[in-house]
């Protein structure tokens, strides 16, 4: 998230983005047109008070509008402006913590029915970390990651995540909106929880804002609306361009614990939603570029430290980052990684005996290794890395980067008769033999591949390509809309030579 440099570190830590006047008046107009008419109205961080003096004039038959804020500046701000309404009267301010309020106690002392409007803090819970923020709740896993998704970041949350989660849970019982500014990829997280939890919420809109202009920051942001009906979840979530569109662009849904971006498209090429035997991988993950990573210069290579090493070829492999993926840079390469083990786990004492001098680079460079922030290297074996299998050496891949904003499969062969080893940044697909590896990918980039994967994408996630994704594509149901003609056109375009009696015998047994 890019943040004018002008804001300061107040900002920072309280991810304090105050509204104008003019959004607010927007959301406002946004929330009436969809008939919402509420008795009591709760703005939980309400800052300077942009929503509440918009509110108060625009909703007539509000009886009640709270205002909570931790910044006590702030509130003397609203305090000021609120004298200037009419319904001053009804408007009750507090100087309070949003962590400590019990909030479905108070909510059930409202009259019904409730709106809940804001803008909550726009910054992650890692982030609250790096700069020792105190504006968070309790450490925890809201969506129950395990294993390594828990210790790489997965667990990482928007703080008005967490938020917006603990209102939706103390309106259980209650009826009403709530309408929140938030990140889109935070309104898409609520959601998926909301359609797991079979939360009471009869309608869900997105509708997308400019945040640059109305905030000074490049987030994708938008105004979420959920509507609580008790006992009743809406399985679908319409998505607008953007506060006064009149009609979704597209409509989200669930399918099997999948976001699907557009439900629309999805139908169309829903018979290739499944799992294929293969299983997309991901890259080596070591941490440790400046060590890990050797540049070829002539006969010798140098470090990320500009030092000269010398190595033995056994752990050396050609290494390919997912920018290179993206520009179809996989015929050469001057990078080389050491990939010190075969799996995940490895004990790495062996290395002294196979390649000494391997083991004595490392070794002389074990305080970087050991100190690498990351707790899935805790426990293990000395210059552990991760994403290692025997995957990770096959010689034919298929692969893509996960960071770039448009799907771009590429084949992948060796480079100096050695396999090619991808960044974690990037996905591979291994295969055996190089017709197995030229036939998926001829279906992997078939236009057929990318409707289905642009349906289940968001591409303005930070990794918009995941292992999650890719693994809902049943390749070799693409070859029931593709030729063998198709398939070997294709693959002569690469002018790569290859077998065509193994690739006709590949389209027969898929098809």
């Amino acid at each position: 998230m890019y943040v004018n440099s002008r804001k300061q570190n107040h900002t920072k830590e309280y991810g304090d983005f105050q509204t104008p006047s003019v959004l607010a008046e927007e959301v406002i107009k946004n929330l009436k047109g969809k008939g919402i008419s509420p008795s009591s109205i709760l703005e939980p961080t309400c800052g300077t008070g942009a929503f509440i003096l918009v509110a108060a004039e625009n909703f007539p038959d509000v009886k009640k509008i709270y205002g909570f804020d931790i910044n006590k500046k702030y509130l003397a701000i609203l305090r000021k402006n609120i004298v200037k309404l009419k319904k001053r009267q009804m408007v009750t301010l507090e100087n309070t913590d949003f962590f400590q309020k019990n909030w479905k106690e108070f909510l059930s002392q409202l009259a019904k029915p409730i709106l809940i409007i804001g803008n909550l803090p726009w910054i992650t819970s890692s982030t609250q970390g790096l700069i020792n923020g105190k504006n968070l709740p309790k450490k925890s896993n809201i969506h129950g990651f395990k294993g390594l998704d828990s210790l790489t970041g997965k667990s990482n949350f928007d703080i008005s995540e967490w938020m917006i989660l603990q209102l939706l849970g103390a309106m259980n019982e209650s009826t009403g909106t709530l309408a929140m500014l938030c990140k889109v990829s935070v309104a898409r997280k609520i959601f998926e929880y909301i359609h797991t939890h079979d939360l009471p919420v009869s309608s869900y809109t997105i509708h997308r804002i400019d945040a640059l202009t109305h905030f000074e920051a490049s987030i994708d942001a938008c105004l979420l609306t959920c509507i609580i009906t008790k006992g009743y979840t809406t399985k679908e979530a319409h998505f607008f361009p953007s506060l006064n569109a009149p009609k979704p662009s597209s409509t989200l849904g669930i399918i099997d614990k999948l976001i699907i971006n557009d439900m629309s498209t999805f139908r169309e090429t829903q018979f290739l939603h499944g799992k294929f035997s293969v299983s997309w991988r991901s890259g080596v993950k070591h941490d440790a570029a400046q060590i890990m990573i050797l540049k070829k210069d002539e006969d010798s290579f140098i470090n990320g430290l500009n030092k000269r090493v010398i190595v033995e070829d056994t752990y050396l492999y050609p290494h390919l980052k997912s920018t290179d993926l993206v520009h179809n840079r996989v015929d050469g390469t001057h990078r080389w990684l050491i990939v010190p083990q075969k799996s995940v786990g490895e004990d790495t004492k062996q290395i002294r005996k196979i390649a000494p001098k391997t083991w004595d680079y490392l070794y002389r460079n074990r305080a970087l290794l050991d100190n690498r922030k990351s707790s899935i290297y805790k426990g293990k074996p000395s210059f552990s890395v991760f994403g290692v299998g025997h995957y990770t050496f096959t010689n034919w891949k298929i692969g893509i980067s996960g960071l770039h904003k448009h799907l771009n499969f590429v084949f992948i062969g060796p480079i100096q008769n050695k396999p090619v080893v991808l960044d974690d940044t990037s996905y591979l697909l291994p295969m055996e033999s190089k017709e197995e590896a030229l036939f998926f990918y001829s279906l992997l980039t078939h236009p057929i591949a990318s409707k289905f994967l642009n349906s289940i994408i968001y591409w303005n996630a930070k990794r918009p390509i995941s292992q999650k994704i890719l693994r809902q594509l049943n390749i070799p149901k693409i070859t029931q809309k593709i030729s063998l003609k198709y398939i070997l056109e294709t693959v002569e375009s690469l002018n790569i030579g290859f077998d065509e009696q193994k690739l006709e015998g590949l389209y027969q047994k898929y098809t």
